[in-house]
């Protein structure tokens, strides 16, 4: 990038907020890993190993590695950073069980 020409504008990527280059924002990095209780669950009665194996075999790599280990990545204005520190599973506005009181 040449010195005359202007930054890119920073977009939060939960609301699309345009900010411009040097205002605040945060980044956020979401890591999300398959939990593991050191048990495996029985085999359907008449499922083969080779039946379990090829359901993986309808799935690509991406999907199949999405499904172990993930991490996304979001740029935040400063609202929407102060929005999930307060509440990052948004459960305050979600209807059920687990709901915020």
């Amino acid at each position: 990038m040449d010195d005359t020409e202007d930054p890119p504008d920073i977009i939060c990527d939960r609301c699309n907020r345009r900010l411009a280059a040097g205002s605040s924002h945060y980044w956020m990095t979401l890591s999300l890993k398959a939990g593991f209780d050191g048990w495996l669950p029985l085999p359907e009665e008449g499922e083969t190993i080779a039946e379990i194996v090829s359901t993986c075999d309808n799935l690509d790599a991406e999907e199949l590695e999405a499904q172990v280990s993930q991490v996304l990545k979001f740029t935040l204005c400063p609202k929407c950073r102060n929005h999930i520190a307060l509440d990052p599973l948004n459960m305050a506005t979600s209807k059920g069980p687990n709901t915020l009181q």
